[in-house]
């Protein structure tokens, strides 16, 4: 059984992943990556609504809550990282903020869109061989708040065009960080990994 160390905040525990040969494509942030990440969103922690899909781990899911975040809906579509998720949530006392869902990342965003989820911040660690559609964006963009950021996680190169915007890039390693504000938003954007 290994673990990972929730690095700030009130719940700083450690969190457990199964040495489980279904769970072994899970690859979490590193500490020192996790620092770097999570001193880039600092203040935009507080009181956010977070929105971590392909999960894995969870790990930034329970950063975010131990820094303040108000709630944060995890979506995984293996079974086995789900209980883990959930054996975790139980584990640090976080069941009233942390929500698990084991679903096709698609299905979920489509449920969320046509219930009217908003989120603040979105962690989005695909799997590298993944290429996200301009429909998934599209749905995404739609799950979110009026001023939102995604944490983006991808091996590919990929171009962003968006036009009448206000859009912030940070970079660490293959980490993006998108920090986006809807109100100067166009209907004309573009945003695809570069085969």
């Amino acid at each position: 059984m290994g673990f990972l160390i929730i690095l700030e905040g009130y719940l700083k525990k450690k969190i457990y992943i199964p040495d489980h040969q279904l769970y072994s494509k899970v690859r979490p942030y590193s500490e020192k990556y996790r620092k770097r990440i999570f001193s880039a969103l600092d203040e935009q922690i507080a009181n956010s609504i977070v929105l971590d899909l392909f999960a894995g781990s969870g790990i930034c899911s329970f950063e975010s809550i131990s820094r303040g975040a108000k709630s944060s809906q995890l979506v995984d579509s293996n079974k086995q990282a789900a209980l883990n998720l959930h054996a975790n949530k139980y584990k640090l006392k976080v069941e009233n903020k942390i929500f698990i869902s084991c679903k096709n990342i698609e299905v979920f965003i489509l449920d969320a869109y046509y219930s009217n989820s908003k989120y603040d911040i979105v962690f989005l660690d695909p799997p590298y061989n993944l290429i996200l559609t301009n429909f998934f964006w599209s749905l995404l963009l739609n799950i979110t708040n009026e001023v939102f950021t995604i944490v983006y996680r991808s091996n590919a190169k990929f171009k962003l065009r968006f036009t009448e915007h206000e859009l912030l890039v940070q970079s660490i390693a293959n980490v993006y960080i998108l920090s986006f504000n809807k109100f100067k938003f166009s209907e004309k954007w573009d945003l695809n990994p570069r085969l």
